[in-house]
């Protein structure tokens, strides 16, 4: 039953004519939760740093710290949530520090939502990502989002599937693809870069490696749930 609403929710959406905003706001959209922008903002001593008004991670801003310290003296807590916390107490904090940057997100994802981002990219990429992934162009915007942040990119495919976007397998299928190394581009670039002096390979190869990993775990879902699940 689910399975037939939600072809009947794309056979509707196809027949919507889109004009060029959809569009504009898709690219956008993509641009501004890949990490890309962010990256660039940094390179050039400053040249391009009004690229980070366009980035989502640099939009979110930080914590400040709690205080400072002489030079040697200690470790001070970065911000509210403390260090050296453990269990529930640390985990509530840990979840409060969450909700800003979701809230951001799902915000900015409702507003380019509202100019059709999201049917626009059913519209193009649809063709790609089934072949590819076996989910609808509609998860483009959030496979895109897990690339800066793991729970932008959950909290946008439990969206699609409320708004009936996506089936119940093709959900299963985004999160084995965001399950697998989230965050890539923020996690590669900071704590990876700790051992970028050690690689002899060049620096975007095993970022590639990591993100064909996140494609054979989101086909390795498709598989299961293909031949060993009977889901809608």
């Amino acid at each position: 039953m689910n399975a037939e609403k939600n072809v009947e929710n794309v056979e509707k959406r196809e027949k919507e004519k889109l004009g060029i905003v959809p569009y504009i706001a898709l690219i956008f959209a993509l641009l501004f939760f890949s990490g890309i922008l962010g990256e660039i903002s940094k390179i050039g001593d400053g040249k391009w740093s009004w690229l980070g008004a366009f980035d989502y991670v640099t939009l979110c801003g930080k914590f400040g710290t709690m205080g400072e310290l002489a030079e040697g003296a200690g470790t001070i807590a970065g911000n509210f949530r403390g260090i050296g916390g453990s269990g529930p107490k640390d985990a509530f904090l840990f979840a409060v520090t969450l909700i800003p940057s979701v809230m951001f997100a799902l915000g900015m994802v409702r507003i380019i939502t509202n100019l059709g981002a999201l049917n626009a990219a059913g519209r193009l990429l649809t063709p790609i990502l089934r072949i590819i992934l076996g989910v609808p162009g509609d998860a483009a915007i959030a496979l895109v989002s897990n690339f800066q942040s793991a729970d932008v990119g959950a909290s946008l495919v439990r969206s699609l599937k409320e708004e009936e976007r996506i089936t119940e397998k093709e959900q299963l299928i985004l999160t084995a693809f965001e399950y697998t190394s989230p965050g890539i581009m923020v996690n590669y670039f900071s704590i990876g870069a700790a051992v970028f002096a050690f690689l002899e390979a060049p620096l975007y190869i095993p970022m590639v490696l990591i993100i064909v990993c996140k494609f054979i775990g989101g086909n390795l879902m498709r598989l299961a749930v293909g031949k060993l699940i009977k889901l809608s």
